[in-house]
């Protein structure tokens, strides 16, 4: 680095030389480090791919590959999440190589789809149990009316609610702690 003074001074300043180190060291990257982040990346398990592939394309710039679209595109097929998606992916392109937009692609519309059967699978299950707690509250409803109660309420053993142990109607219940007239 060979740093002169400007036109029409003899001596250089101290602004003039930092000046110059910012211009040197500045715009320095180191390519080794650039590349090991970028071969790091992999997908998060709750990432979207737009936000995984996002990031792969901004540490891929700092790596100055001479190649890299090819080097996003391999890159993409092995730090997916998707483990089915990556075989399959592997599998095509063994017999015919796909380009860096042709992966995009194909990863985007498979977790659009996962999502969508999310989505209608939860909503499935959503419907599975509000029949379950519509069933539920008919049997309450059905066990609290008099007539019920009139019927079972003589000689009959059932578990009580309190002690949690089987005795009939209107018995006096002694336990440690525990008194109480069953009505």
């Amino acid at each position: 680095m060979d740093i002169k003074p400007k036109a029409g001074e003899t001596e250089l300043k101290l602004e003039q030389i930092l000046d110059e180190f910012d211009k040197f060291f500045g715009d320095y990257k180191n390519e080794i480090f650039a590349s090991f982040v970028f071969l790091e990346i992999k997908q998060e398990p709750h990432e979207k791919f737009q936000e995984f592939y996002t990031r792969l394309k901004l540490a891929a710039e700092d790596c100055n590959y001479n190649k890299p679209e090819r080097m996003l595109r391999d890159k993409t097929v092995r730090g997916i999440n998707d483990k089915p998606l990556q075989e399959r992916l592997l599998r095509e392109t063994s017999r015919k190589p796909k380009t860096l937009q042709e992966i995009v692609s194909e990863c985007k519309s498979a977790e659009l789809s996962k999502d969508q059967s999310k989505a209608m699978n939860a909503l499935d299950r959503q419907r599975e149990v509000n029949a379950v707690k519509k069933e539920k509250e008919r049997r309450f409803a059905e066990k609290e009316t008099p007539k019920f109660r009139s019927l079972n309420a003589k000689n009959h053993i059932y578990v009580c609610k309190k002690c949690n142990l089987s005795h009939s109607c209107g018995k006096w219940l002694l336990m440690e702690q525990h008194v109480r007239i069953v009505v």
